[in-house]
């Protein structure tokens, strides 16, 4: 083989090594704690946690190309969108839980875990397809929210000193303050 054939192979080989390395997720190290305007109406032990991660869109219908008669209306398929799955980790790195974040069939709203209060940390995808790794504290009777999309939407009359934010600026969820 020679000189030119071999470097071009070896560059190939170089590439797809290179993409098929798994992407290193993007660690943060100040722990998201409960909100301050967010509450369970009933008293509990337990604390709550909701992750907002990446959506993934899926068709309703079985067949992309199938379509839905409803009376005289003839209707493409229609999509529904769902929040990605996440894992939870314990604070030595155990993995205590995987969830299908869906609050129900179809529902986009992401599923509410509730958890013995204590420190956790979670893993999940963001809209960016980026991985995230990211400290919780969950507080009896309070709720955690983490927001690993890119817009702020979930996290309500913040000040830059009450929020952890990303590396990339957005906001992942409120401080975890004293209590």
């Amino acid at each position: 083989m020679n000189a030119q054939l071999r470097f071009a192979v070896a560059a190939g080989l170089l590439v797809f090594a290179a993409a098929c390395a798994e992407q290193r997720p993007i660690v943060l190290r100040t722990p998201v704690g409960p909100s301050p305007t967010v509450t369970q109406d009933q008293p509990s032990s337990d604390g709550f946690l909701t992750v907002y991660t990446r959506t993934e869109t899926y068709p309703f219908g079985e067949d992309v190309n199938d379509t839905l008669e409803l009376g005289n209306w003839n209707w493409e398929i229609m999509t529904y969108s769902v929040h990605s799955d996440y894992a939870i980790y314990d604070p030595s790195g155990r993995l205590l839980k995987s969830v299908r974040n869906t609050a129900s069939f179809h529902d986009p709203r992401p599923k509410v875990v509730a958890l013995p209060a204590g420190n956790y940390s979670i893993q999940g995808l963001g809209d960016g397809n980026e991985r995230w790794r990211v400290p919780v504290v969950i507080k009896a009777g309070r709720v955690t929210i983490v927001n690993l999309e890119s817009n702020n939407r979930h996290i309500h009359g913040a000040d830059d000193k009450d929020v952890v934010r990303g590396p990339d600026g957005r906001i992942i969820g409120w401080l975890a303050g004293p209590e």
